[in-house]
């Protein structure tokens, strides 16, 4: 007898009601029954289960919104924004600096429909004295398109690569409006400098080098619903790959095309034992995140929710560094959701990209490595992770699928509704106008994300910056200071109130043309309102991509003395004047800490320092606090935690003090 699902969902709610199968914490193990296969997300919504709303799922129509399920859409005139380039056989084209021959330096990109309605392909192309094409290669699939940007997708030497180009909008969503722009990147997955010949050449087909640059090999683990990966010896020098997902190798093209993308399986796991046997309550919940630990005490379940997201928004490689991807490349297997993301990649962090202080995002989908720099992981706030914020299965009215209006310092709104940070939302007059007394700034333009979300990343190259960090930290103005010539690049570091507000007045967060200036501003004010112009001090910094210029350097000199007027409370604590005959740590304890080791010094005269940990090896651990003193005596304190707010393990730490005409260490054992 065919049961409804209204029918399964009855048993369910009974089997919760009386204690039975789901009323159990989930042990730190693979999930039971036999090992499940993919079956494709068109499977969960064609049976009837989870085509209409049901439970926390809003149905498939709303679900195939979202931007997950539209990473790639088969290119239709009513999807492709630049549709009309298409239509009108289009030629752009971008040159290579490296390549000073003006003959061979230039690659054109061919864009044309031949003649058909809904077919589009791409040439690529080199004239002069080494010209060369590819020929007209057909585009596949769309790469977005409902949120910043478009791509495309090409079919070439038996994989798929990213188009050398992409469409930005300049407002998050405005696909209506021709206000984009062209983005060329990932050019050298297509050809390489000849620096004799300066002269550029296409790599040759079949070659190992083009294979290693596919969307295959480097992409695909997070574009797809079901991944797997076909490994292909060629010969002894030379290795392919094959991406695979649900449905890819079938005859049915709509199944092919509605799993090349972020699927129910892809957060859910292997779904045949459930389709299966649906009223198992065990198989159930292996492949119910919300039910992996019910308690919500467990942090190895926090973690595992963690990874689903994880496995594509943190920037990693595979176990051995053969893919920008999570693989196990011993084993060959790919990563799947309840399994420990650490298994499947080289390196939680060092594979990030970041800003020279080291630890700020300068890349996108880094949330990961942010998150756990938070201090909502570090005192397990949020036992759901991501999904205790984001909506993983509609498009909400809130950007980036936010659950609701956290941007807001309103009262009884977002993170200020609840205990946590409920009275961040006081406020006082001040000679007619309402101050937030969290941010000491005009309320009508205090947003949590201002200062805990710096944007930091950008997917667009266009100009501004659309990712946020995610470690709530406040990058203080002096990482601009300390780091502007100091890192692994020649960018420098940001900081927050510059890159949020006073950059040019307006910053990222409140700039007219800003990505989320709806979310940013107009959400938490419940009405439209000009976005604000922030002090500047009359500095103009003409080059927005960096942040070790001098108008940099000027507006964080700048923004770091009110920095200290303003927030006192989170610099060092001033304990009155000094009768030290010199400049230096005096005190440090308890020594050995097991908590936390306060640390006092004196000043002589007024200077920058800079308090900082070393472990034994001499790698910087943390930066406690920075900035510029006058003479007195000082307490800092650290609670035992590195630059990523994560535990230091017991051992011998070097505190150390620098300033501008002295420094001086002293040893602090730490024993857990």
């Amino acid at each position: 007898m065919k049961r409804s699902p209204g029918f399964i969902l009855s048993v369910f709610s009974l089997f919760l009601l009386l204690g039975i199968g789901f009323a159990v914490s989930v042990t730190d193990s693979e999930p039971p029954a036999d090992e499940a296969t993919y079956v494709g997300w068109q499977t969960c919504t064609e049976a009837g289960c989870h085509a209409d709303k049901s439970g926390n799922f809003p149905g498939a129509d709303e679900f195939q919104k979202t931007m997950h399920a539209n990473i790639h859409n088969r290119p239709t005139p009513e999807n492709v924004i630049i549709d009309r380039w298409f239509e009108n056989d289009t030629t752009l084209y971008v040159i290579d600096d490296k390549a000073r021959d003006s003959a061979n330096n230039t690659l054109f990109i061919d864009l044309s429909k031949q003649g058909s309605d809904d077919h589009y392909f791409m040439r690529l192309r080199i004239e002069g004295k080494y010209a060369d094409t590819l020929g007209w290669l057909n585009i596949a699939y769309n790469y977005g398109g409902n949120g910043w940007l478009q791509r495309f997708l090409v079919e070439y030497d038996g994989s798929y690569y990213p188009s050398p180009f992409q469409y930005v909008l300049k407002t998050y969503r405005d696909t209506e409006s021709d206000n984009g722009v062209v983005v060329f990147l990932d050019v050298y997955r297509w050809y390489y400098v000849n620096s004799e010949l300066s002269a550029i050449f296409f790599f040759e087909k079949g070659s190992d080098t083009l294979q290693e640059l596919s969307w295959d090999h480097d992409c695909s683990a997070c574009h797809v619903n079901g991944f797997d990966l076909e490994h292909i010896v060629v010969n002894d020098t030379f290795d392919t790959w094959k991406a695979k997902w649900a449905g890819s190798e079938g005859a049915d093209s709509a199944s092919r095309d509605i799993n090349i993308a972020v699927g129910c399986e892809s957060c859910h796991g292997p779904g045949s034992n459930h389709v299966v046997d649906p009223l198992n309550s065990e198989l159930y919940v292996a492949i119910s995140p919300t039910l992996w630990d019910v308690s919500d005490e467990s942090r190895y379940w926090t973690d595992r929710k963690l990874d689903l997201c994880n496995q594509c928004h943190n920037r990693h490689r595979s176990s051995k560094n053969i893919h920008r991807y999570q693989y196990d490349d011993v084993s060959e297997i790919p990563y799947q959701p309840r399994l420990e993301l650490n298994d499947f990649i080289r390196d939680p962090l060092k594979d990030a990209e970041y800003w020279n202080d080291g630890k700020t995002s300068k890349a996108h989908h880094q949330q990961g490595q942010d998150y756990w720099r938070s201090g909502h992981y570090r005192d397990h706030v949020f036992s759901g992770g991501c999904f205790d914020c984001h909506k993983p299965h509609n498009n909400t009215e809130y950007p980036y699928q936010l659950d609701r209006n956290w941007y807001s310092l309103k009262k009884g709104v977002g993170c200020v509704a609840f205990n946590c940070h409920a009275t961040y939302a006081d406020t006082l007059e001040k000679e007619g106008e309402i101050f937030n007394l969290h941010s000491k700034h005009l309320n009508q333009h205090s947003q949590c994300v201002n200062c805990h979300y710096t944007k930091s990343a950008t997917i667009a190259f266009a100009g501004q910056n659309e990712f946020s960090d995610h470690s709530d930290n406040v990058v203080r103005p002096t990482a601009t200071i300390w780091f502007a010539h100091n890192g692994p690049n020649y960018l420098g570091a940001l900081n927050t109130c510059a890159a949020s507000c006073h950059r040019n007045g307006y910053g990222e967060r409140n700039r007219p043309d800003a990505v989320d200036r709806n979310a940013s501003i107009r959400y938490s004010m419940g009405e439209d309102v000009v976005p604000m112009r922030a002090p500047d001090f009359g500095i103009e910094d003409q080059y927005i991509s960096i942040w070790n210029n001098s108008a940099d350097l000027e507006l964080a000199d700048s923004l770091w003395l009110r920095y200290q007027e303003m927030y006192a409370e989170y610099m060092f604590v001033r304990e009155g004047t000094t009768g030290a005959t010199r400049s230096a740590i005096s005190t440090i304890g308890p020594n050995p800490a097991t908590i936390s080791a306060n640390i006092r010094f004196d000043l002589v005269m007024s200077e920058r320092v800079r308090l900082s940990v070393y472990d034994n090896r001499g790698k910087l651990v943390r930066i406690l606090s920075e900035g510029k003193l006058d003479a007195g005596s000082y307490r800092d304190e650290w609670t035992l935690i590195d630059e990523f707010n994560q535990d230091v393990p017991s051992g011998a730490y070097m505190v150390h003090l620098t300033g501008e005409t002295f420094s001086s260490s002293r040893l602090l054992v730490v024993q857990r």
